[in-house]
């Protein structure tokens, strides 16, 4: 939304919880929406007012919800459309997350200082108000507003969001890669991440960006030995069926291990109709038996399934669902 690369004077009108605030501008990075931040979500133990990480650039802010930290009921969650004030607090980079943007207040609007007796909450983080476009707006300092009890939180939320993260970095940086040399593996593979840090729409789009890449392209995309497309894990597995299924395709995906071919499921028009697995011709039992498997790799032949193929029994969608629960469970 607005970016300052040379110090401001004035303040930054912002509305969070529903009331009105103002902060120095001087302290002011950038004025984003979340949706256009990369965000790790926090994890279950921490404040309600830490609302995970974000990466801008090359710099991650921790998020903060600010009616939260003032003490202003219903400050509202983390949503696409949630302002992001990224802002500079004891020289560490932090977004303070608002409900609106609302404008600048000039640098010489009067103003009056505030007795922290008028605050339930926020002991000393609102010193001073002024009149502006019609209603009093109070000052804020952040620094006030973390007790040495809560910043001892705020360190060790840091210290717990390390692994996401540097998790984030990477899938950033694999995101670029495939803008540049797009793979369907990479984007399954990308959409796996995702979804492990909970960010399932990013997920979905990764994995809807792998199915318009035609199967048959990607060995041409990554060249491997004998055309193989790619390392096939189980997670990758699971989405490599999701997406023959979800696309409706026919052909057969052959899974390759070291010296031997492991396995093969046969796909018609999107259902499995049989899969195998070294000497399991059960369909069901043969895909259990690939999930087990490490150190493969596959590739889509796409087509109509070998003469003889018979309707594996059970319901492909049925399957999905119990590969979905095995993958999940797997350590």
């Amino acid at each position: 939304m607005i970016a300052n690369e040379r110090p401001l004077t004035g303040w930054l009108w912002l509305r969070a919880g529903g009331r009105d605030f103002s902060l120095p501008l001087e302290g002011v990075r950038k004025v984003a929406l979340c949706r256009e931040l990369r965000v790790a979500p926090p994890g279950p133990t921490v404040s309600s007012w830490w609302s995970g990480v974000a990466l801008d650039g090359v710099r991650p802010y921790p998020l903060l919800n600010l009616a939260e930290l003032i003490g202003v009921p219903g400050g509202p969650p983390l949503a696409p459309e949630s302002v992001v004030v990224l802002f500079t607090l004891w020289s560490q980079p932090v977004g303070l997350v608002c409900d609106r943007f609302l404008g600048i207040i000039p640098q010489n609007t009067r103003s009056w200082p505030l007795s922290p007796s008028l605050f339930m909450a926020a002991d000393g983080a609102l010193p001073r108000a002024r009149l502006w476009a019609g209603q009093p707006v109070p000052d804020l300092e952040p620094e006030r507003l973390f007790t040495p009890a809560r910043r001892a939180q705020f360190d060790q939320a840091m210290r717990d969001s390390k692994d996401n993260v540097d998790q984030l970095w990477e899938l950033s940086e694999l995101e670029q890669e495939l803008a540049r040399a797009p793979s369907a593996e990479g984007y399954l593979d990308l959409a796996a991440g995702y979804r492990e840090l909970g960010w399932m729409e990013e997920a979905e789009r990764m994995q809807a960006r792998a199915a318009e890449i035609e199967p048959e392209a990607v060995p041409t995309a990554r060249p491997t030995a004998g055309g193989l497309s790619g390392p096939c894990t189980p997670r990758v597995l699971l989405e490599v069926l999701q997406v023959l299924w979800l696309t409706g395709k026919s052909g057969e995906l052959v899974l390759d291990a070291p010296g031997r071919i492991a396995g093969s499921v046969s796909f018609h028009s999107g259902c499995i109709v049989g899969a195998r697995s070294g000497d399991i011709a059960d369909p069901h039992a043969a895909l259990q038996q690939l999930f087990s498997l490490r150190g493969e790799r596959y590739q889509f032949i796409p087509g109509t399934p070998a003469a003889g193929a018979a309707p594996a029994s059970g319901d492909t969608t049925a399957w999905m669902a119990e590969f979905e629960r095995l993958v999940a469970a797997a350590p």
